[in-house]
């Protein structure tokens, strides 16, 4: 007997987020997706069906998002695949870059994917399997003027 896989993926609503959508949910994988709006997560729904799970999630607060985990580490137990891909932008040269900015950026772009982790891992290890991917743009190699806390 196969058994079902179950991926959770952020920042699903977007470009990449969509393209590995398809590809998992094409090798029938079920999809636990995040989207940080109402019409982002009606658009998931809409295009992935009632199969799936959906949860909306502000990454930028972490009490938000910790307590989404929790019920998210309840109900999926399963989880085979985690898929950390949501990020932001908050472009400023580093001498007038509020502290909103940078603390924005770092909280949804690394702070959650710890949190994520922390959360789903021992899940994980109970079942002793679990894969982890953490996508990265090619901006952290490279940079660009403005993007201190990106990079």
């Amino acid at each position: 007997m196969n058994e079902i896989k179950k991926i959770f993926i952020t920042g699903a609503s977007g470009g990449i987020g969509s393209a590995i959508c398809k590809k998992f949910i094409d090798k029938n994988y079920i999809l636990v997706l995040t989207a940080s709006s109402d019409e982002k997560l009606e658009k998931l729904k809409q295009t992935y069906g009632n199969n799936n799970f959906y949860y909306k999630v502000d990454l930028a607060n972490s009490e938000i998002i910790n307590n989404c985990l929790d019920e998210i580490a309840k109900n999926h137990k399963d989880i085979s695949v985690i898929v950390n891909n949501a990020g932001v932008t908050e472009d400023n040269l580093i001498f007038r870059m509020k502290n909103e900015q940078w603390n924005r950026v770092i909280q949804t772009n690394l702070n959650s994917n710890y949190q994520i982790i922390k959360s789903l891992l021992p899940n994980m290890l109970s079942k002793k399997y679990g894969k982890i991917i953490g996508i990265s743009s090619i901006v952290g190699s490279t940079s660009n003027p403005g993007q201190a806390n990106y990079v």
